[in-house]
């Protein structure tokens, strides 16, 4: 079930398992998209309790071997993927797009909607 006022509630109710299970460090690896825990574990005034860095889990568009966690990456609300570096099929591209990501741009090659 949802949390009242919650836009994502799975981003919340990972924080709260993960900070319950006593861990310390939540890096938000969300699938191909660069997203954030911070606003949750504000909202749920246990920010200071649980460490967390903003990051993309990208998993190439064949669904192979290219899968890795990155972090820490800046989130860039209201553009796709929130600017997130684009997966690759092939592996030295998809590092090359994760190494240069700098928070400003998403390397893409065209939007893929």
């Amino acid at each position: 079930m949802a949390s009242p006022g919650c836009a994502r509630p799975q981003g919340s109710g990972r924080t709260l398992a993960g900070g319950g299970k006593g861990i310390e460090l939540a890096p938000s690896t969300e699938h191909n998209r660069l997203d954030s825990y911070r606003p949750y574990l504000k909202k749920l005034g246990v920010a200071n309790l649980l460490a967390t860095s903003d990051g993309i889990e990208m998993t190439s568009p064949d669904g192979g071997a290219n899968h890795h966690n990155a972090f820490p990456l800046k989130p860039r609300p209201r553009v796709q993927n929130n600017g997130g570096p684009w997966p690759d099929d092939d592996l030295r591209e998809q590092i090359r797009r994760l190494f240069e990501h700098d928070g400003t741009t998403a390397s893409s090659p065209g939007c893929r909607c």
